[in-house]
């Protein structure tokens, strides 16, 4: 058995604030940013048409 939705979404929050806290980086200013490309990959997805691949 795999990793649950929300186990793999701690993972990502949990990576992020590793990463911000080993480079010294604002946790706030990084976590607004992913929000920004988290919104637009949900976007895309939400309005792609998976029958136009085929």
């Amino acid at each position: 058995m795999g990793y649950t939705t929300k186990e793999i979404a701690q993972a990502c929050i949990t990576y992020i604030v590793s990463m911000c806290n080993s480079h010294h980086k604002d946790r706030l200013d990084v976590l607004e940013h992913v929000a920004d490309l988290v919104s637009k990959d949900i976007s895309l997805l939400k309005h792609s048409d998976p029958a136009r691949n085929r």
